[in-house]
């Protein structure tokens, strides 16, 4: 069941993000969505920071 919630989750937001790429293709351009998406991987690099909350610390 959770495997299943989550490829529809991802399956969705592919499909919702490439509607919205399309869009914006078609308002300006299609080079311009290129550019959009080569800065797309920094949010990868932004989960760097995300807090470490599966450690006790206590110990």
């Amino acid at each position: 069941m959770v495997s299943g919630l989550f490829f529809g989750l991802a399956f969705g937001m592919g499909g919702i993000g490439a509607a919205v790429l399309g869009y914006i293709a078609d308002q300006k351009s299609i080079e311009y969505v290129y550019h959009i998406c080569a800065y797309l991987p920094l949010l990868g690099v932004f989960t760097l920071f995300l807090p470490n909350i599966g450690v006790d610390k206590t110990k």
